[in-house]
């Protein structure tokens, strides 16, 4: 059987409720990381690429993105 490498990009949509007087501020209170989820949904997968690869580029993208 040949080997694949799929990757896959997954995306969300997640919101938040701030309160504050300037809708400037309250992107920047989601920036800095400040600001709590209000909610969240899962928008789906994407294929970004596909490639054939032997079991020597198996064992170096392994140890290479596994350390």
């Amino acid at each position: 059987m040949k080997l694949f490498l799929v990757d896959a990009v997954s995306s969300y949509r997640t919101s938040y409720v701030i309160r504050c007087k300037e809708g400037e501020h309250a992107t920047d209170t989601v920036v800095m990381n400040e600001a709590e989820e209000f909610s969240q949904e899962w928008l789906g997968e994407q294929i970004s690429r596909v490639t054939e690869i032997t079991e020597e580029q198996y064992l170096e993208i392994f140890d290479r993105d596994n350390q």
